[in-house]
């Protein structure tokens, strides 16, 4: 390329940046293509496997396909057997659950030990 004139550069040039934009756009109409057929698969499988379209876009969206009520959530209640007046909800254990759980030997900073209090010691109440 060193022997060859400006203006002859220039042409290839010119040349090599039409062939550029021929490829961009032949790329362009293939992804687009292959973007269609993608769609068509998925939309196919989805059907085959009895599921809504809707649900899995929105799926893939990040959206939720439930919604609930801010501040609903609903966590067990765990009431103390020996005095229904002692309810642990979560959260940081109270003080009285850490002395009865000391008093049968078990160990409030092991989560075993918190769940099988809570299974033998207490109750759920809704």
């Amino acid at each position: 390329m060193d022997e060859m004139e400006y203006t002859e550069l220039r042409a290839k040039l010119e040349s090599l940046e039409a062939e550029q934009k021929e490829v961009e756009r032949v790329i362009a109409a293939k992804r687009d293509q292959r973007k269609a057929e993608l769609i068509s698969e998925f939309k196919q499988k989805i059907k085959e496997e009895g599921f809504n379209i809707g649900e899995i876009a929105d799926a893939f969206a990040g959206r939720r396909t439930t919604r609930r009520a801010g501040g609903a959530r609903s966590y067990p209640r765990y009431v103390d057997n020996a005095d229904s007046s002692f309810v642990y909800v979560r959260g940081p254990l109270p003080s009285w659950m850490k002395e009865r759980m000391a008093a049968v030997g078990l160990n409030p900073a092991e989560k075993g030990d918190r769940e099988r209090y809570k299974q033998d010691y207490m109750h759920a109440d809704s």
